[in-house]
């Protein structure tokens, strides 16, 4: 891993981790350094000890918003430890697009 990071990518794997990953890759694409779990934990070390450098080691924080990630112990974990270290936070929802097709038709009929 980079010693800086510019992001580091905390999501809900249960219902974002396709997400997070095309963000991810969008974000290298454009030049920034990213750190993402499925790309910088390697095998057999501490899992918890490598996401907590990762947070401390980037700039930014974005915290993919849904359903898993807001229950989630671990994304709460995340955030607390991005808040300690002052980390600029940025919520980005994530609502799958089926979601939004059945709210629309939901919406647009007759009550």
């Amino acid at each position: 891993m980079n010693p800086l990071q510019d992001v580091f990518i905390s999501y809900g794997r249960a219902d974002s981790t396709h997400f997070a990953k095309m963000l991810n890759d969008r974000l290298v694409e454009l030049g920034y350094t990213v750190w993402f779990d499925g790309d910088d934990i390697p095998f057999g070390v501490d899992y918890q000890k490598q996401i907590d450098d990762g947070i401390e080691k980037a700039d930014n924080f974005i915290f993919v918003i849904a359903p898993h990630s807001t229950n989630s112990k671990y994304c709460g974990l995340e955030i607390d430890l991005a808040l300690k270290h002052n980390k600029r936070i940025f919520p980005l929802l994530h609502v799958e697009t089926g979601v939004l097709t059945k709210w629309k038709k939901t919406k647009d009929s007759s009550v």
